[in-house]
């Protein structure tokens, strides 16, 4: 007799956990972003030792790669919203911390990491004097000349930061106060 209810209570977990991880969680995409960027690490090791074409080839997946994680931020703050305006949600601070985690510092480490690459790419291209090289060449002194890595690093750090104090200091919040 134990059985049917043991049962159940597994399939309403199993309900739970899928509705907060499709409806708030970015987790899925992550792990696909995360597929994508070993690719890449995996192909600029290749490029470095390669000519100008396998470079170029190589840059343009690193930027698909970056308009993905901006894509991936961008349902963050999609999913960030409906968690917000869903007064059922319970441990609203504590989804929301790890979503910032997995959706917001994640991707942006990825996208800082993947963009240092398609960077160090440009840089290594010979220059033939048209006009995409100088365009590449001002991309590059952009990125160098305003050190755009650390500041996205240092966003990354006040991003997981902020995560932490509102894990632990929301979940005391939610617990004296309802919404």
């Amino acid at each position: 007799m134990a059985e049917p209810q043991t049962s159940n209570l597994k399939l309403k977990a199993k309900k739970v956990i899928s509705k907060i991880g499709n409806d708030y969680l970015v987790v899925r995409n992550l792990l696909g972003l995360s597929c994508f960027a070993l690719a890449f690490g995996l192909f600029i090791s290749y490029a470095y030792v390669r000519g100008d074409i396998v470079k170029t080839l190589v840059a343009l997946m690193g930027v698909v790669i970056v308009f993905l994680s901006l894509g991936l931020v961008l349902e963050f703050i999609m999913k960030t919203v409906a968690l917000e305006n869903n007064p059922n949600v319970k441990r609203f601070s504590a989804i929301l911390s790890v979503n910032m985690l997995l959706g917001l510092a994640a991707p942006l480490f990825i996208f800082n990491m993947i963009l240092w690459g398609v960077i160090e790419l440009f840089a290594q291209m010979h220059n033939y004097g048209t006009v995409l090289c100088q365009i590449r060449f001002g991309i590059v002194n952009f990125y160098y000349y305003n050190s755009i890595f650390f500041q996205v690093n240092n966003f990354i750090k006040i991003v997981v930061v902020a995560a932490f104090i509102m894990f632990i200091v929301g979940g005391f919040v939610e617990r004296y106060w309802k919404k």
